[in-house]
C-alpha cells in the first residue's frame, strides 16, 4: 500500500527542513528564555509618583508626599476561613445558544488540534447525534443531519447567513475553510419557529474568527496518502482604531487513487477520484463609540473533483466544480434605551456548480449548471423587559435568484421571495431555577400561503448541578426548485407540492459536577408530506407528497476530564426512522445505533487522540432491498509541540483498514491512510 507518493515525499520533507533549520536559527526560541534580573538597560515603571528609572526608597520624599504627623496606627485585620461549597460546571461543549436558550446545544470551540483536520466534517463526526456523511473519499462532499433527519432537513449557517440552497440535496461542508472557524453550535430539534424552513432536524451555526488580539500568522502544511498535500496560511493584525483583520489562505489537493474491495470481493483501484480546492477568507471587526460593533465578512471558495460514480458503473470522465461566495456586512449593539440591542444584517450568498461526464456508462453525453444567489436581510432586537423577563422580535426578508440549465427541460430561471416575523419570549422565576420560553414564527413564501410555526420550552434546574428540560414545536420545509420542476425525462419534480410538516418533543436531563458531566435527551417526531420520488409508470419516477414518519430516539453522552491531562468522550445514539404508511420501513441511509467514543490526553510536549465510530447497518432504499454493511472507523492523531511556536502531527485514519465500506452513494471509501504535517506560529 502506498502511504505518501514518492514523487512528493522529497521536496516535502526538504521544504519542512529548511522551515526547521530557519526556526531555530530565529529570534523565536529566544523569547522563551528567561530575562536577566540585573539588566542595566531595563528601566524600572516608576511607582507612587516617583521619577522614570528610580525607585523610591523608604524613608524619602522623592516623588511622594511626606505622610502626616499624627496618624492613627490601622487595626490588623481578623483573617478568617470561608468555606466554599462545590461549584457545578457544565461540560465544556454546553453552552446556552442566544438564539434558542432552551434547546439541547452544542458548543465547539476549534482547537489547534481541531485545525489540523481538512476538513470540518472530519471535526464534527464523534459529537452525539451528528451524522456527516462522507462521499467519495479523500476531500469529497460532506453533508450533515442531524437526528435521524435528511441532510436537507437540517439548516446550515455561516454567521446567520442560510447555506442551503433552492435546489436542495443539503450543503456541502468541505466547501468551509476550517482556518476562519472559531467555534461550531449545534442546536438540535425543530427550530423553524425560530430559523424558518429547513429546520426540522435541527441547525448548525458556524461562526467564524473575528478578533485579533495580537499580531500573529500560522503557517501549515501537510501531506499524505494518496498523493495529498494541504497548505494554509492565516494573519491575525490588530488595526488602529479598535479595528481587527483577519485573513486566511488555504490549498488542497488530492489524486484520490487508492484500491477498495467490490461486491464481488474483487481488488480494484479508484480512478477519476482526484480533487482540489481553494478557500480565503476575509474579516474586518471593529467598535463604533463603544456602543455599535460592525463587522464585514467575506468568504471565498472553489472545489473541483472528479465524480468517479459508484463501483458497479464507474464514471472515467465525470466532473464537478463548485463556487460559493459569502458576503456579510453586520452592525449590533445598544439602541436609544439601555435595555433595548439591536442586529442588522444584510448578506449575499452566491452558489455555482457545474457537471459534466462526455462518456458516461450508458445513456448521452451530461453537462449541467447552476447559479444561485440569495439576497438577505435580518434585524433582531432584543428587549429586556426587566432582570427575568427577555423579548425578542426578528424581521427577515429573503430574495433567491437562480438560472439552472441541463437536463431535459430549457433553462429555468428560479425567484423565491420570503417575508418572515418571529417573536421570541424568555421568562425566570424561582430565582432563575424555571425557565419558560416561547415563539412564533409567520413566514409568507412567493408561492405558497403564510405558514405559522410555534414553540414552547421549559426548563427547571432542581439544584445548581442537574437540569430538565422539555420543549415542543412545529417544523416545515419549503420544496426545493429539483423537486418543483426537475425534468430529466424519466424522472421529474411536480409543481404540486406542499411543504413537509412536522411536530416534535423532546425532554432531556443533564447533569455535571466538576469535571465529570453526563447528558440523556429522548426525542419524537411525526412528520407528514414528506417528498419522495416514487415510480408512478414503469418508466417515469415523480416527486410525490406521499410519506409520512415517525422518527424516534435518544441520545446518552459522558464527558470526563482530568486536568489538561486526559479528556474522554462517550456518546450513543438510537435512532427509529420508520415510513408509517408505506410498510412501516425504515427510512433509508438511517443507522438504527451508533456508537462514537473519543479520548485525548498527553504529557508535556506531546499529545495522542483516539476515536472510534461505531455504526450499524442501513438501508440504501424505502423497500429495505439493499443494506449497507456496519462500519468501524478507528483513528489514531499524534501531536509533538517542543515550543508555543511549533507544532507537528501525524494522523492515522480507517486503522481497522476496512475497504468494502461505501457510503450513502455506494461510493467506495478508502481503507487506511495517513497525513502529517507542521503548524508554525510566527
Amino acid at each position: 500500500m502506498r502511504i505518501v507518493d514518492r514523487r512528493l515525499l522529497v521536496p516535502m520533507l526538504t521544504l519542512a527542513a529548511l522551515v526547521l533549520r530557519s526556526l531555530c536559527s530565529s529570534p523565536l526560541f529566544a523569547e522563551c528564555a528567561p530575562r536577566p534580573i540585573d539588566g542595566g538597560s531595563q528601566r524600572v515603571k516608576p511607582i507612587d509618583g516617583g521619577t522614570e528609572g528610580k525607585k523610591p526608597i523608604d524613608g524619602g520624599t522623592e516623588g511622594k508626599k511626606p505622610p502626616p504627623k499624627h496618624r492613627r496606627p490601622e487595626k490588623r485585620r481578623r483573617e478568617t476561613s470561608v468555606t466554599v461549597a462545590p461549584i457545578a460546571v457544565r461540560p465544556h461543549n454546553e453552552r446556552r445558544s442566544d438564539d434558542a436558550p432552551n434547546v439541547t446545544t452544542t458548543v465547539l470551540k476549534l482547537k489547534a488540534s481541531d485545525r489540523r483536520q481538512r476538513t470540518l466534517g472530519e471535526v464534527l463526526r464523534h459529537i452525539t447525534g451528528v451524522d456527516v456523511k462522507q462521499l467519495g473519499g479523500p476531500l469529497g462532499r460532506e453533508t450533515i443531519a442531524l437526528r435521524g433527519t435528511d441532510s436537507q432537513q437540517t439548516l446550515v449557517l455561516l454567521d446567520g447567513v442560510r447555506l442551503n440552497t433552492l435546489r436542495g440535496g443539503g450543503f456541502d461542508l468541505s466547501q468551509l475553510p476550517l482556518s476562519a472557524i472559531e467555534r461550531v453550535e449545534i442546536l438540535r430539534g425543530g427550530l423553524s419557529p425560530i430559523f424558518g424552513s429547513d429546520a426540522l432536524g435541527g441547525v448548525i451555526n458556524i461562526h467564524t474568527r473575528r478578533h485579533a488580539l495580537s499580531r500573529q500568522t500560522d503557517l501549515s502544511f501537510g501531506i499524505g496518502s494518496f498523493a495529498s498535500y494541504s497548505a494554509s496560511i492565516t494573519q491575525s493584525l490588530p488595526l488602529p482604531h479598535k479595528l481587527s483583520l483577519i485573513s486566511s489562505l488555504t490549498v488542497d489537493r488530492s489524486d484520490g487513487r487508492f484500491r477498495f474491495i467490490d461486491e464481488n470481493g474483487t481488488a480494484r483501484w479508484r480512478e477519476n477520484n482526484q480533487s482540489r480546492r481553494e478557500q480565503l477568507f476575509l474579516s474586518l471587526c471593529g467598535r463604533l463609540q463603544r456602543k455599535w460593533r460592525l463587522a464585514a465578512i467575506a468568504t471565498l471558495s472553489h472545489v473541483d473533483r472528479g465524480m468517479p460514480g459508484v463501483s458497479q458503473f464507474p464514471s472515467l470522465a465525470g466532473h464537478d466544480s463548485l463556487w460559493l461566495a459569502v458576503l456579510l456586512l453586520r452592525a449590533d449593539g445598544r439602541s436609544l434605551f439601555r435595555r433595548w440591542s439591536v442586529r442588522n444584517d444584510v448578506s449575499i450568498r452566491y452558489a455555482g456548480r457545474r457537471f459534466r461526464d462526455p462518456v458516461p456508462w450508458f445513456g448521452p453525453p451530461i453537462e449541467s449548471a447552476s447559479r444561485l444567489a440569495l439576497l438577505s436581510g435580518q434585524h433582531r432586537s432584543t428587549i429586556r423587559l426587566s432582570d427575568r423577563h427577555l423579548l425578542v422580535a426578528r424581521l427577515e426578508l429573503r430574495e433567491e435568484l437562480g438560472r439552472i440549465e441541463g437536463g431535459a427541460s430549457q433553462p429555468r430561471s428560479p425567484r423565491r421571495v420570503t417575508i418572515a416575523v418571529a417573536l421570541g419570549s424568555e421568562h425566570h422565576w424561582l430565582s432563575e431555577s424555571l425557565t419558560l420560553t416561547s415563539a412564533l414564527r409567520v413566514e409568507y413564501n412567493q408561492r405558497f400561503s403564510a405558514t405559522i410555526a410555534p414553540s414552547v420550552g421549559f426548563r427547571y434546574r432542581p439544584s445548581r448541578y442537574a437540569s430538565i428540560w422539555l420543549n415542543g414545536s412545529r417544523s416545515y420545509r419549503i420544496p426545493s426548485f429539483d423537486e418543483l420542476f426537475f425534468d430529466a425525462g424519466s424522472v421529474r419534480g411536480n409543481p404540486s407540492l406542499a411543504p413537509e410538516d412536522a411536530w416534535g418533543l423532546e425532554l432531556g436531563i443533564s447533569t455535571g459536577i466538576r469535571a465529570i458531566s453526563a447528558r440523556a435527551s429522548g426525542f419524537v417526531q411525526w412528520a407528514r408530506n414528506l417528498i419522495l420520488f416514487l415510480p408512478k409508470t414503469a418508466y417515469l419516477v415523480e416527486a410525490d407528497n406521499s410519506g409520512r414518519a415517525r422518527i424516534a430516539g435518544c441520545e446518552l453522552e459522558l464527558r470526563a476530564r482530568w486536568r489538561d491531562h486526559l479528556e474522554l468522550s462517550v456518546g450513543y445514539t438510537f435512532t427509529d426512522a420508520r415510513q408509517t404508511e408505506i410498510g412501516g420501513h425504515w427510512l433509508p441511509l438511517r443507522s438504527k445505533h451508533r456508537l462514537s467514543l473519543r479520548l485525548r490526553g498527553g504529557y508535556r510536549w506531546i499529545r495522542l487522540a483516539l476515536s472510534l465510530d461505531l455504526r450499524s447497518r442501513f438501508p440504501f432504499d424505502r423497500f429495505e432491498s439493499n443494506f449497507g454493511k456496519m462500519r468501524a472507523l478507528l483513528n489514531l492523531g499524534v501531536t509533538l509541540r517542543p515550543d508555543e511556536h511549533l507544532e507537528l502531527f501525524v494522523d492515522l485514519r480507517n486503522l481497522l483498514d476496512q475497504r468494502s465500506t461505501v457510503d450513502a452513494l455506494q461510493f467506495p471509501l478508502p481503507g487506511v491512510s495517513l497525513f502529517g504535517g507542521l503548524r508554525v506560529r510566527l
